[in-house]
């Protein structure tokens, strides 16, 4: 898509905590490409963008449909340079949700609305919803502590000729407004929010799990979580501390640290 964002990255990396960016027209996987950028010894962070991947990947091996329009780009940091404590990095795909949501609620200009068609929420793990459509997607990957932050954000693309199952469950800005936005602005928001979200999670005693709370699409609906082989159902009450989610049981309140949110209503 010829929106002028390519020529407008080196602006991005001057007036953001990003030391280097890429755009490419076609690549294989933003977050591949991230990750060889964080073992080559140059300035971290980055950030790779890409119009089109022929082999973008969402979480559990998931591929990612995209098209024309969408923003797909991968943001790589060392967690060390960071002072991001292990324990903590659970929380950096939650941590980066929140930060999503936010730059779509602006491009939205429903802010933190309490209400209405048009208010973007964060589904556990790392989902962005409006109308309970998916608008965005991530997926974060870490290796000899350097954090591969993959995000895919439905911008100015449509879906008439995504495949049927796509149609059903997604959206974009451009959809939901009738008109398109400048991606520029919406990827310089997220590399605004996200690096203040990241210094929080530096915090031990950050309270995601309420920040998150205001902002879930499941807290009080009834849920259905694929743990493994299993299935856990029963009522959301949220995330706690350390990003997994509650789930109340007809027995009990169980702690989901991993798994496939597969229903919920």
């Amino acid at each position: 898509m010829n929106d002028g964002l390519a020529d407008h990255l080196h602006f991005l990396v001057e007036h953001s905590t990003l030391a280097r960016a890429e755009h490419h027209d076609v690549l294989g996987s933003t977050n591949d490409r991230a990750a060889e950028l964080g073992r080559d010894g140059g300035g971290l962070p980055a950030l790779v963008v890409a119009e089109q991947q022929t082999a973008g990947r969402g979480r559990s091996g998931n591929q990612w449909w995209s098209s024309a329009g969408a923003l797909t780009f991968s943001v790589v940091f060392d967690r060390n340079a960071l002072g991001l404590s292990l324990p903590r990095l659970p929380l950096v795909a939650l941590a980066t949700g929140l930060a999503v949501r936010e730059v779509v609620a602006g491009a939205l200009a429903v802010g933190a609305a309490p209400s209405g068609t048009l208010v973007p929420l964060v589904k556990w793990p790392n989902d962005v919803l409006v109308g309970d459509r998916k608008i965005a997607g991530i997926l974060v990957e870490e290796s000899h502590g350097r954090v591969v932050v993959g995000v895919g954000l439905n911008v100015n693309n449509d879906f008439t000729r995504a495949p049927a199952d796509v149609q059903a469950r997604a959206t974009s800005v451009r959809t939901l407004l009738g008109r398109t936005v400048e991606r520029l602005e919406v990827l310089r928001g997220f590399v605004v929010v996200h690096s203040v979200e990241l210094d929080r999670l530096r915090d031990e005693r950050d309270e995601l799990a309420s920040r998150w709370h205001e902002h879930c699409a499941l807290t009080g609906r009834s849920v259905g979580v694929r743990v493994h082989d299993r299935l856990v159902e029963g009522r959301c009450e949220g995330i706690d501390s350390t990003g997994a989610l509650i789930v109340r049981t007809t027995h009990a309140a169980e702690r989901v640290l991993s798994g496939v949110v597969e229903s919920f209503g």
